[in-house]
């Protein structure tokens, strides 16, 4: 997407960002194979994101 965003030509935007779009697909896709294959998995996600929260409000945003 920040390619995408970088140039001109209404093709490779087209593109690219297509491209991006099946690659979060793809993200999701292999989530739910890793949720299926340990069904521990969504206990990792979630701490993650508690810390990833915590950050957030350290820096006040």
């Amino acid at each position: 997407e920040q390619l995408a965003e970088s140039i001109d030509d209404k093709l490779a935007i087209d593109v690219l960002i297509d491209i991006a779009n099946e690659e979060k697909v793809h993200a999701g896709e292999f989530l739910r194979l890793l949720h299926h294959l340990d069904g521990n998995e969504a206990g990792y996600y979630a701490e993650g994101a508690e810390e990833v929260e915590e950050e957030i409000e350290k820096l006040g945003q």
